[in-house]
């Protein structure tokens, strides 16, 4: 197994237990769908990390002639896939917490969702910059996106803000990821 081979391996399994966290979170809100109401804002966070993974696995595939393994790869790594693990994980109510709907326990704990959303960006741009690696006007779209609509959800409370801006990150990355 090659340096790419363990990195691309290791990451895999970190995004995958994401992915599972947003299936079984699925699952799990619609075996209790009679209890708590579904809403959007969970749906479309699910969807948004789903997507994260994709693109990020995605991304890391594409990177398969260049990278290398070293313990600034594996800090990487761990640094963008670990807030994704994460969130896939805190974005649902643990079953015996009480809650009207998981819209509002996303307007609850939105803050703190969206603040670990922006350290996987964070990281790979500081990455790809210390690698002289530099994006085009598209990447710089992309990661404004990626950056902006965050923090403005963290500061702006109403839901249909929420369900837009949702919805924009989770295009912003579905675009990247076929671009």
């Amino acid at each position: 197994m090659n340096g790419f081979e363990f990195l691309f391996s290791f990451y895999s399994l970190l995004l995958g237990l994401a992915v599972a966290n947003v299936a079984t979170g699925f699952a799990d809100m619609w075996r209790g769908r009679r209890q708590t109401a579904i809403g959007s804002l969970g749906s479309l966070l699910g969807l948004l990390i789903l997507s994260n993974a994709a693109q990020q696995w995605m991304s890391c595939w594409q990177s398969r002639d260049t990278l290398t393994m070293g313990p600034w790869q594996i800090l990487a790594i761990l640094g963008i896939a670990l807030p994704v693990v994460f969130i896939s994980r805190a974005m649902f109510p643990r079953e015996e917490d009480e809650w009207r709907s998981w819209d509002d326990y996303y307007i609850k704990h939105r803050r703190v969702l969206l603040a670990i959303l922006l350290i996987p960006p964070l990281i790979s741009i500081w990455y790809n910059f210390a690698y002289g690696t530099f994006p085009d006007a598209w990447g710089v779209l992309y990661r404004a996106v990626q950056l902006g609509v965050p923090l403005l959800l963290i500061v702006w409370p109403a839901r249909i803000i929420h369900r837009i801006g949702l919805a924009a990150m989770t295009i912003n990355i579905l675009a990247r990821l076929f671009a």
